[in-house]
């Protein structure tokens, strides 16, 4: 390490009176060093709190090796009469652990970054996001810091070093981190390798509600429709919202039906308007239906810029706009509006994973559509809808969510009828399509034969969101039980 020899002098700014720092007050760090051509140059840091003249510090940069470089002072307004000389001669680096080249410092680096991201992610990734509860719910354990969890595991590395690993972790603005996925996150008694689990009815029971207003149910009939059983929470404010929301969307449907000009914009608006008039009020389809409005107000809007459809008019173009704003003050005001709106910003994925999402979607879409024997009308509609607009328009957070909340909440429905209706004896000696217990209905033998052959898409599209809530996750994993027992018979 550089030493201090003799004594600096340093004049206050205030009151004139020169003190003098002995060199016994200083004690350097080095820093860090650059390779460059007669070799390393090594920076050496020491500081100290003067009574009077408050902190002062000291950079010594050695280069080439022994010999001082250039320093830089600074003892803030004050004035440096004289100051220390520098002695590199106690200093031997040859075997010394300072000295490594630039190739092995970065190695040591990369080696570091690459076990934290093996074992810790960005909380984005996989954890729920609830505003009103302060963010971030670390469900899994922490938050974890790179500083503290590589000083822990690396113990012997250098601080620098450490600190360099620290600083490429955090390059992106991310400090708080949650552990990766582990199979103890869905509770010790899960065994990954079978679905023959006595208490597999009870796993997916306890699958959490995606949706706050609406789920999916078997019918008297052995179909699967659509059910409200949460009646929304309205305010005196909300209520009032809600008619004027109700009007606007009627006469913004009346101003489109009188031209064919926009065929596909008037068979959304019809349908927002619908599900804001209907009795039975969903929350989340009025959200789901008015992401879909924006897209196509915004997809017609382009369309028009481009030549390719005629203007609005006028009143059309006045209650789009105004249907678009009471719609957002109105699913705001509702607390399971908010609820939505919360959830939404956990669904923040990169470019490439919503082209995987909606090509699943797209392949989910055609198989329900195949399949009226097994899913009503009304269901069918909500989901081809859900998953046609997954990912895209102003905030493709928002309908991936709508779409992702369809498909967990039939997914479940559909585990929870097939599987959770079978012993597990009976489960254990069945395959696609010849279910082994003699109970089991014709519908629940079409549902597993539907789920089985459609279990990859669906995996694939409820792993685009595994990573980013704790619902999908869980779902998923009870989706790879089902994809180890077939994959074993």
């Amino acid at each position: 390490m550089a030493q201090a020899i003799g004594t600096a002098r340093i004049r206050h700014a205030d009151t004139g009176e020169v003190y003098e720092v002995e060199a016994s007050d200083l004690e350097f760090d080095i820093l860090g060093f650059e390779d460059r051509a007669m070799g390393p140059e090594y920076t050496h840091e020491a500081s100290f709190e003067h009574p009077e003249l408050g902190e002062l510090h000291w950079m010594v940069f050695e280069y080439p090796m022994g010999a001082e470089n250039h320093r830089e002072v600074d003892v803030g307004r004050h004035r440096l009469l004289s100051d220390f000389d520098i002695d590199f001669t106690g200093n031997s680096y040859e075997d010394d652990e300072q000295h490594i080249t630039a190739e092995e410092r970065q190695r040591r680096i990369d080696e570091m970054v690459e076990w934290f991201f093996e074992n810790f992610e960005d909380p984005a990734h996989r954890l729920p996001y609830i505003t009103r509860e302060g963010g971030y719910q670390w469900i899994y354990g922490g938050p974890y810091h790179a500083q503290e969890e590589l000083a822990d595991n690396f113990s012997a590395e250098r601080e620098d070093i450490i600190q360099a690993a620290v600083d490429e972790i955090q390059s992106d603005g991310t400090f708080d981190w949650a552990p990766k996925e582990k199979p103890s996150d869905y509770g010790e008694d899960e065994d990954f390798g079978g679905i023959d689990e006595p208490d597999l009815r009870a796993h997916i029971e306890a699958l959490p509600r995606v949706a706050p207003d609406y789920t999916f149910a078997v019918g008297d009939d052995d179909r699967i429709q659509v059910v409200f059983d949460v009646p929304p929470r309205l305010e005196r404010a909300s209520s009032e919202l809600l008619a004027e929301l109700r009007e606007v969307a009627a006469a913004l449907a009346a101003s489109l039906e009188g031209s064919n000009a926009h065929p596909e914009l008037l068979q959304i608006a019809e349908s927002y308007r619908d599900a804001v008039s209907a009795e039975a009020l969903s929350i989340a389809i009025v959200y789901a239906r008015g992401s879909r409005l924006e897209n196509a107000a915004r997809s017609t809007r382009r369309r028009i810029e481009a030549d390719e459809v005629p203007d609005l008019s006028a009143a059309t173009d006045e209650r789009l706009a105004s249907t678009l704003e009471i719609h957002g003050a109105f699913v705001a005001s509702v607390p399971e509006g908010r609820e939505l709106l919360d959830a939404a910003s956990a669904y923040r994925q990169p470019e490439n994973e919503l082209i995987e999402m909606r090509e699943a979607a797209e392949q989910i879409s055609e198989a329900i559509n195949a399949a009226p024997h097994l899913f009503a009308q009304d269901a069918r509609e909500l989901i081809a809808e859900a998953l046609t607009e997954a990912g895209t328009g102003a905030h493709p957070s928002r309908s991936s969510q709508v779409a992702a909340n369809a498909v967990g909440q039939l997914t479940t429905v559909i585990l929870t009828w097939t599987i959770g209706s079978v012993v597990s004896e009976g489960l254990v000696a069945s395959m696609p399509g010849t279910m082994g217990a003699e109970a089991v209905t014709a519908g629940i033998d079409s549902a597993w034969i539907w789920l089985t052959a459609n279990l990859a898409s669906i995996t694939d599209f409820i792993g685009a969101f595994a990573a980013d809530v704790a619902w999908a996750n869980r779902l998923n994993g009870v989706l790879q039980q089902v994809r180890a027992k077939l994959d074993m018979g």
